[in-house]
């Protein structure tokens, strides 16, 4: 059960913290944002990580090799993709599309870990993704798009956000096979020591990525309101939930736990009913009855 409640309390900890990428991701660009929450969050990382760890946080080659990857292709090249959704379409409808990625790693986890799903967890996800069409039709939720100079077609920006999906999923399938293995060899591998590794090399990687599109990553001329608040965002959002995140990862199956995540688009849309000052739609309220019964499909306190 503990690795259930990691993952909700994760989903509610981003939900706030994707409200604040959001504003970043317009205020002072995707690509500073994703360089500096990279730099911060591996920052903290480390110090806790060898502070709590000691030397048990230089971890095997292997399995160093393989959550670099993962988080080059999970954390750099993703979250770009991601959080540029965010800034164009807001966090309710990008984290609608995000939250699919349970199908996908469902169908991985079966051919790379052959992780198995019971019939109950099947059904739970197929509700939980009924919850997220519902609430994609959602009147209230309106779809956003600032591109500037020209108009821009919301498909582009799905594609983009899709594809962003795609690698995270591989990514959360190489740190499970990392910590599949780290039992193997009876090393003990935790997710704090897990994200140093993570989250270093994405830190190069969106400054490569910076430097060949001409973009410059000082926040020189920034107001100093938004210089905090990428420091709140990156502790709440990467160190607090990718943190209870990547714990739920390695105790349970991806597919649940990701689909247990996509909460999310659920916490974002109440508080954007909120913010708004709007009654909810019929879909929004069936979108709701339709997660609850995938949660208890997929925790399986109900079995077929």
């Amino acid at each position: 059960m503990l690795p259930y409640l990691a993952v909700i309390a994760s989903s509610l900890i981003w939900t706030v913290a994707s409200q604040m990428f959001a504003h970043l991701g317009r205020e002072i660009s995707v690509i500073k944002l994703s360089f500096y929450k990279a730099l911060i969050a591996c920052t903290l990382f480390t110090l806790v990580g060898f502070t709590l760890f000691g030397s048990d946080a230089i971890v095997p080659f292997p399995i160093a090799l393989m959550l670099i990857c993962s988080g080059i292709l999970g954390y750099a090249f993703a979250d770009l993709m991601v959080f540029n959704s965010f800034a164009k379409l807001g966090p309710a409808r990008t984290m609608v599309f995000v939250s699919f990625g349970p199908l996908l790693l469902a169908i991985e986890g079966y051919l790379f870990l052959d992780e198995r799903l019971t019939i109950s967890q099947i059904i739970g996800i197929f509700f939980m993704l009924l919850c997220l069409i519902f609430l994609s039709q959602d009147k209230n939720l309106k779809l956003k798009t600032k591109v500037e100079g020209r108009a821009n077609t919301p498909v582009k920006i799905l594609l983009i956000a899709g594809l962003g999906v795609l690698l995270d999923s591989f990514g959360v399938i190489l740190s499970k096979k990392s910590f599949i293995y780290a039992a193997e060899i009876n090393f003990p591998l935790n997710s704090i020591t897990a994200n140093i590794y993570r989250t270093l090399f994405p830190i190069l990687v969106v400054a490569i990525i910076a430097y060949f599109n001409n973009r410059s990553l000082s926040l020189k001329h920034h107001k100093r309101k938004d210089l905090w608040l990428i420091i709140i965002s990156t502790f709440l959002g990467t160190f607090m939930a990718l943190s209870l995140y990547l714990y739920a990862i390695s105790k349970e199956n991806p597919a649940i736990i990701s689909a247990m995540a996509c909460m999310s688009p659920i916490y974002a849309s109440i508080y954007e009913h909120w913010r708004d000052k709007i009654l909810p739609s019929k879909n929004f309220i069936v979108a709701i009855i339709f997660m609850l019964v995938g949660l208890l499909l997929g925790l399986k306190l109900i079995n077929f």
